[in-house]
């Protein structure tokens, strides 16, 4: 450790075990390589981890092998990688104690599909881009919906990776289809459908007559990262669904196929776009979100949507998606904590 060499923490919850962490070791032990190939110190933080003059993390030692505890100086980067919603909750007074202490956090929480789709539709030029979508806060909305829309996904406002969707067909004003992940598509009325939805916060979406690969619906996923000045394109996945039609994630039966497949079919103006306006109405929102990425479709006639945008994308399974996010985020950590522009 040199004086004013860039520290960055990479703060995630603690393991099932004690003394440990939660994540992906593979992606940190990628990001504490790069951080330290740049100058910087780079290691793993819990909440728990975080003392008044210093903190207690984990590093990675390669000549070892090994992840060893640390005792470390207090980070002027926190990568917010905290895996899910209640554990980020947990750590509420952990981050209002870093504002005071003016320790940046990049990425503040997790996103929540409405509060999103209230952001993006405050953008004018990003409006041709979204789907019909409406927050589901009674059975008359679901059923002014159903009707309206025909066939929607209905989705939980705090999940992701397709978790909890609904596939809806309607037949008539007060019966449908509905499938799920677990169930195939079944009958029943919307008053069935609300009971079933148990008043957890949810949207309905407009369901897009999706392009087709190999007679597949497939799906796009955008990485987006900011490198001081705006959000630049990193890398565009392409994900087709195997097993069902609900989602393309591949934990739940997606596959990822080369980009090339489908790339004259889209213009890539557009996706670059995309990921420059939203990155900056995401920035005048939250703060410093460094990167995210964004779940989009081309519909039967070419046009674009985005469906959901997360803020904390999962692995690309592209080899050189994921090497040009690693050596992007290293950059962005090292600027930030020399340059304290945020």
């Amino acid at each position: 450790m040199t004086a004013g060499q860039p520290k960055i923490a990479i703060l995630t919850a603690s393991g099932k075990k004690s003394k440990t962490f939660s994540g992906s070791e593979f992606y940190f032990k990628k990001l504490i390589g790069e951080v330290s190939r740049l100058g910087g110190l780079c290691y793993i933080l819990t909440p728990e981890g975080i003392r008044e003059k210093y903190a207690e993390g984990f590093s990675f030692f390669a000549e070892k092998h090994q992840w060893r505890m640390i005792k470390a100086p207090l980070p002027d980067v926190i990568y917010n990688r905290i895996p899910s919603r209640n554990a980020e909750i947990k750590a509420e007074e952990v981050f209002e104690d870093l504002k005071k202490r003016r320790i940046i956090l990049f990425n503040p929480s997790f996103f929540t599909k409405w509060e999103i789709w209230t952001v993006l539709q405050e953008v004018p030029l990003l409006r041709p881009f979204l789907p019909i979508t409406a927050l589901l806060e009674s059975e008359e909305d679901l059923k002014e919906y159903t009707a309206r829309l025909g066939q929607a996904y209905i989705k939980p406002v705090n999940q992701s990776k397709g978790k909890g969707i609904v596939k809806i067909t309607a037949e008539d004003q007060q019966n449908l289809m509905a499938e799920t992940l677990d169930h195939p598509p079944s009958r029943m009325t919307v008053s069935e459908l609300w009971r079933k939805l148990a008043g957890s916060p949810a949207i309905i979406q407009q369901a897009i007559d999706s392009d087709l690969l190999n007679g597949k619906k497939y799906d796009l996923r955008l990485l987006g990262i900011f490198n001081g000045c705006t959000h630049k394109l990193i890398g565009t996945g392409v994900r087709v669904s195997r097993k069902q039609e609900l989602t393309t994630h591949v934990p739940a039966g997606g596959e990822a196929v080369p980009f090339h497949l489908i790339e004259h079919r889209v213009s890539k103006d557009q996706l670059h776009f995309i990921i420059e306006t939203a990155g900056k109405a995401l920035m005048d929102r939250y703060g410093l979100i460094g990167e995210f990425s964004v779940d989009a479709g081309l519909d039967l006639n070419g046009n674009l949507y985005i469906y959901e945008i997360n803020s904390k994308p999962m692995k690309f399974d592209e080899p050189e998606i994921e090497s040009a996010r690693i050596a992007a985020l290293g950059r962005l950590f090292i600027h930030i904590a020399e340059t304290r522009s945020f």
